[in-house]
């Protein structure tokens, strides 16, 4: 039941395209980098040079279809387009995943992140949907089951150890900004040691695809 409401708000809502959405990451600010040539300043290069040269922060995702897995990919819209994934941030590393959640990256409330969640009825899926059409493959995207509003990116093949969790889409642009999350430092191999914002999330029409 809940699955056919969702499907006919998409359809309705979001027409029948294939749905894509674009995350604008924003990392941790680095004050040097290594030059190349052995230069002065202690091998170091400022950051305004480094500027130059901006690293990857984007990633495409392209949502699961709607005849498969409706209800989470209409909550994944619905987070988007009402902006509260903007602000959140990447906040895990851990079990081949890299886990965003309702933790501001730019030090607000994270109550009030999550009370704005809550008010448009979004704080979790409503039932855990899951399809075997839809694997936890390498680079594809799922729903944390009971841990509020947060997903993650699957970033090697976690088909079995995350089998029966919402997987609802798959990154089809910007590995080498999941790279670049891949390899942020971590305390304990698990919490990265600064949160990596998520500045903007985006649906993109599509002429964009």
């Amino acid at each position: 039941h809940v699955q056919r409401i969702c499907k006919h708000d998409i359809l309705d809502k979001y027409g029948s395209d294939v749905q894509r959405v674009e995350l604008t990451l924003e990392f941790p600010k680095t004050k040097t980098i290594a030059l190349s040539d052995g230069a002065s300043n202690n091998g170091l290069r400022p950051q305004a040079q480094q500027d130059q040269k901006p690293l990857p922060t984007k990633i495409v995702i392209e949502l699961a279809s709607v005849d498969v897995m409706p209800h989470s990919v209409f909550m994944f819209l619905e987070m988007v387009t009402l902006g509260l994934i903007d602000g959140c941030s990447f906040i895990i590393h851990a079990m081949n995943v890299v886990k965003a959640a309702a933790f501001p990256y730019d030090g607000s409330s994270r109550t009030a992140k999550v009370r704005a969640f809550a008010h448009a009825g979004l704080e979790s899926v409503a039932f855990q949907e899951y399809s075997p059409q839809v694997p936890h493959e390498q680079y594809t995207v799922g729903f944390s089951v009971n841990e509020g509003p947060s997903f993650y990116i699957n970033t090697q093949d976690n088909t079995e150890f995350n089998r029966g969790e919402p997987c609802f889409g798959k990154v089809i642009r910007g590995f080498d900004t999941v790279e670049r999350l891949i390899q942020a430092p971590t305390r304990d191999g698990l919490f990265y040691r600064q949160r990596i914002g998520i500045k903007q999330a985006r649906l993109m029409a599509p002429a964009e695809a």
